[in-house]
């Protein structure tokens, strides 16, 4: 039998460690990868432990409060949920690449709280200014509209449940969007768990933040948040398309929401795109817009981020609100349906179609056009004052 020997070199301080193991023909390819990468982790594990509790790394962050990921940087960890299944491993899909996994695609919605009162010391006083409420009824009457549509296959896309945090302007805020939801979506209990914190060190360091303590008390909870929430689909067993035709097992779409916190929202996108969670505080997320998450039954297309902090309609909505007031949407109106109906129109729409098969479509470029007439009467006037 034939017998290849392989080695990792992992460094820990100045000493210089070697890891050997054998492997035989009958092992495969992914065998061997597991095995290596297994390997890597141990010494990862190892260096971590043997670290001083308050050592500083690279003269920025505590050591001990760094995310250690199972593959180091930039490798994939395809297991990144634990919900892994034969048919879903790197190497079943690669010998099966003409037959695409089919199950549930879970979709999340990530909405920041509105606008608040930030000066009071008691959560219960921190309520939402009215500007935030308006925000909220706005986000709560574009997510009605999105449900509402029906895409290219006919089908809609209902919002199954919505999570909130368990501060008073999350709760508020969800409050809000739900009334325009209908009695279908599910409002679950708020969570704790999704609570606004400090959620990992912050890379580049910011003098002025005194993080430690924070962090210490809430990354264990944050990141059991991200479990929780964060993941494929659970409950079912994702197949390829063969055995979809044997079991009758069919395309599925489930759509969440959580409104929470920009930290909370920037620690989670950071994670589940398995980009280091200490680079969050480089990511800005606005009041009441929406983190849009796809996360596919394979789990290795796995997550696909389609918007962060996504305030598109916000302004446009209050721009008709206005509109409507002053007698004036019906000509926008008019004006919009005529372009929308043009041949050239509907071959752009088309091409610039971001979401397609049973995925919502957020994007629609010709709601610039209020904005712009909008602003084209602004300029007249100014200029005939």
């Amino acid at each position: 039998m034939t017998m290849v020997a392989a080695f990792v070199v992992s460094m820990s301080g100045s000493s210089t460690q070697a890891t050997s193991w054998t492997t035989s023909p009958n092992k495969t390819r992914m065998d061997h990868e597991n095995e290596m990468w297994n390997t890597m982790a141990e010494d990862n594990d190892q260096d971590n432990s043997n670290s001083d509790d308050g050592e500083i790394w690279q003269g920025q962050v505590l050591k001990r409060q760094l995310y250690t990921p199972k593959y180091p940087y930039p490798l994939w960890d395809y297991d990144w949920d634990g919900r892994m299944t034969p048919e879903t491993t790197l190497e079943a899909q690669r010998e099966s690449e003409e037959e695409p996994i089919v199950g549930t695609t879970r979709h999340l919605i990530l909405i920041r709280h509105g606008q608040y009162h930030e000066h009071p010391k008691s959560d219960q006083e921190k309520t939402l200014t009215p500007l935030g409420r308006m925000q909220a009824e706005l986000t709560g009457r574009r997510l009605a509209e999105l449900t509402r549509k029906t895409l290219g296959g006919g089908d809609a896309c209902p919002i199954k449940t919505l999570y909130c945090s368990d501060m008073t302007r999350a709760k508020e805020t969800a409050a809000i969007i739900a009334k325009h939801l209908g009695d279908h979506v599910q409002m679950a209990m708020p969570d704790p768990n999704l609570n606004e914190a400090l959620p990992a060190p912050i890379i580049p360091v910011r003098p002025d933040i005194d993080a430690e303590a924070e962090i210490d008390a809430n990354r264990k909870r944050i990141e059991d948040a991200f479990q929780h929430y964060i993941h494929r689909a659970s409950g079912e067993k994702a197949s390829t398309a063969n055995s979809k035709q044997e079991n009758q097992q069919e395309e599925r779409h489930e759509f969440e929401i959580l409104v929470c916190h920009g930290n909370i929202i920037r620690y989670f996108f950071c994670r589940a795109l398995q980009i280091p969670p200490e680079a969050w505080l480089r990511l800005s997320v606005f009041n009441c817009s929406l983190t849009y998450l796809v996360i596919k039954p394979n789990g290795y297309e796995v997550v696909a981020c389609w918007e962060i902090s996504d305030i598109w309609d916000i302004p446009i909505l209050l721009f008709q609100c206005i509109m409507a007031l002053s007698g004036l949407d019906p000509i926008i109106q008019t004006l919009l349906n005529h372009l929308r109906g043009t041949k050239h129109a509907k071959k752009y729409r088309e091409r610039n179609t971001i979401i397609k098969n049973n995925e919502i479509q957020i994007l629609d470029p010709f709601k610039l056009l209020p904005i712009i007439f909008c602003s084209v009467l602004f300029v007249a006037s100014n200029c005939r004052a």
